[in-house]
């Protein structure tokens, strides 16, 4: 049994089988090779109103960023793909082939959690919410548990992803909410970047599949990681006002077109800032229904047999 669990560097002695049952033990310390215990695990949750805006960045090839600066691009290639066309790898609250959407509320911590440097080529967008979305908090403190599970999710190692995976679906995992809340492992809240400034929030979301519907694409932009995390834009991408073209992307290349971009992306994030401020009031307006609530989920042990 593991007797103390630290999270800042995986150890293949334990493996993720002897990590999942430490911290199941902790959940459960009365349970014995035969018996059935049930666990209460409170948890956080934190909740967003409609209009809430997040950013969102996606890693590419240099041969991507080509096709993309010299053809269309669609929506869906801002979102995760289908299963139907490309195999996701494990990420932090995601299996191997799992579908979630991975924001951040900060555009320089999802340049950094998508593990972006200089010179590298990345998707760049903002999302905002049709609906009212609530998320399990994994930040969550307050008990031995709550501690326990914050260093894991917090753990800089991604060998731990599969660890984490395991926790989230035994034991946080619940479709009314729409995914997970956690602060980003690479990235401290107030810190000050040169060039992005002083950082505000550090929250990342993970959005399970059902909840993705009731995400919208605002606009984005192709772009190379300059100096500091700062964007080069090389394109950008919004929608067309035409309603019959209104799901269509147009596309406007930066070289020999500095004016009209320029001119377009002052439009582009006119709306954002917009939108943000909306989200903001209407988050105010919800005086009856506090951000972080409390909410109980009960786990039945596995039933063990001894031999």
């Amino acid at each position: 049994m593991v007797t103390h669990l630290d999270f800042r560097e995986f150890n293949p002695a334990i493996g993720t089988d002897g990590y999942f049952e430490a911290i199941r033990a902790l959940l459960h310390p009365r349970s014995t090779l035969t018996s059935t215990d049930v666990a209460a695990l409170r948890l956080h949750t934190r909740t967003y109103p409609k209009g809430s805006i997040f950013s969102r960045v996606r890693p590419i090839r240099k041969d991507d960023a080509d096709k993309f600066l010299s053809n269309k691009i669609g929506v869906r290639e801002f979102f995760p793909p289908l299963p139907n066309i490309a195999k996701t790898g494990m990420g932090r609250f995601n299996v191997t082939g799992e579908r979630k959407l991975y924001l951040a509320d900060h555009p320089y911590v999802a340049l950094r959690e998508c593990n972006i440097h200089e010179g590298d080529f990345f998707l760049y967008s903002y999302f905002s919410f049709n609906n009212k979305m609530r998320f399990i908090e994994a930040n969550s403190a307050g008990s031995e548990v709550g501690r326990v599970l914050n260093e894991l999710f917090l753990s800089k190692d991604d060998r731990f992803y599969d660890v984490i995976n395991r926790v989230y679906k035994s034991y946080l995992e619940q479709y009314r909410w729409a995914g997970v809340a956690y602060e980003s492992a690479r990235v401290s809240k107030g810190e000050h970047v040169e060039a992005w400034g002083r950082i505000g929030s550090s929250t990342n979301l993970a959005i399970s599949e059902p909840a993705i519907a009731d995400t919208e694409m605002v606009g984005g932009w192709l772009a190379q990681c300059g100096a500091k995390y700062q964007p080069i834009f090389m394109k950008m991408f919004s929608f067309y006002s035409n309603p019959k073209k209104r799901r269509r992307l147009s596309g406007i290349s930066y070289r020999g077109n500095e004016r009209e971009f320029l001119a377009r992306y002052s439009t582009l994030m006119t709306r954002i800032h917009s939108l943000k401020e909306q989200g903001h009031r209407s988050a105010d307006a919800e005086t009856e229904e506090p951000v972080h609530e409390l909410a109980v989920k009960f786990r039945m042990k596995d039933q063990i047999t001894g031999g």
